[in-house]
């Protein structure tokens, strides 16, 4: 399924760039505006997702860790769910770096923060779908102890290469990259959501406010 990119957040944007200054210069905020109408206008998400018993055992090759047990515990179904941009971006990424490098290190971290919006987007969809029931956060392969690796497996169940174009590498890094996965419970009991520390983001392992033992004080459910 298609999804178009309603909006692309600029502090989403900042934090991928781990921009730290107090103002904006008005030439990269311009930068910024632009990068965000290039992507809006040239690019949309494609998405799929299935809904799984939680009994189901080929949910075992995925829900594996304490911490997703945990999310799941109240939940008696549980959605895959995978959104990606596509290669085209990348390839656009890739080239300008070539002769603008500036430009192109704006360019990813705007549609790092598109594919985000657009999971965004997507969980309130199935919010609505599945009222009057409740869905956990998401929670996706990487986070916690869930490892990285049961990312193949969780592909393979949403038949995503096929529906999608997406794909993993051998070490469960997706390809392409601007994508996302998540597993999302359904329940009968509303679940209080929680802020994500560090430890669950994304990009808790390259992080240059965790390497300095800092945070970039963005909240994200």
């Amino acid at each position: 399924m298609n999804i178009e990119i309603k909006e692309i957040n600029e502090n989403n944007t900042l934090k991928y760039l781990v921009y730290r200054g107090s103002e904006i210069p008005d030439e990269f905020e311009n930068l910024i505006d632009d990068c965000i109408k290039y992507i809006r206008e040239n690019y949309i998400g494609k998405y799929t997702y299935k809904v799984f018993a939680k009994e189901d055992q080929s949910l075992q090759l995925v829900c594996i860790g304490n911490d997703i047990m945990n999310l799941l515990k109240t939940s008696t179904d549980v959605i895959l769910m995978a959104v990606t941009l596509g290669q085209e971006i990348e390839k656009y990424i890739n080239k300008s770096s070539y002769t603008d490098l500036t430009k192109s290190v704006v360019m990813d971290a705007v549609a790092s923060a598109a594919i985000e919006s657009l999971a965004n987007d997507i969980n309130q969809k199935l919010v609505e779908e599945y009222k009057p029931r409740f869905l956990t956060d998401r929670f996706s392969p990487g986070y916690g102890d869930m490892p990285i690796s049961v990312q193949r497996n969780f592909l393979n169940l949403l038949n995503a290469k096929k529906l999608i174009g997406l794909g993993t590498s051998s070490s469960g890094i997706m390809q392409p990259k601007k994508s996302i996965t998540a597993i999302i419970g359904i329940s009968d009991i509303e679940q209080k959501h929680r802020h994500r520390g560090c430890e669950n983001c994304r990009l808790f392992k390259e992080c240059d406010f965790v390497k300095r033992g800092e945070t970039c004080g963005y909240e994200f459910m």
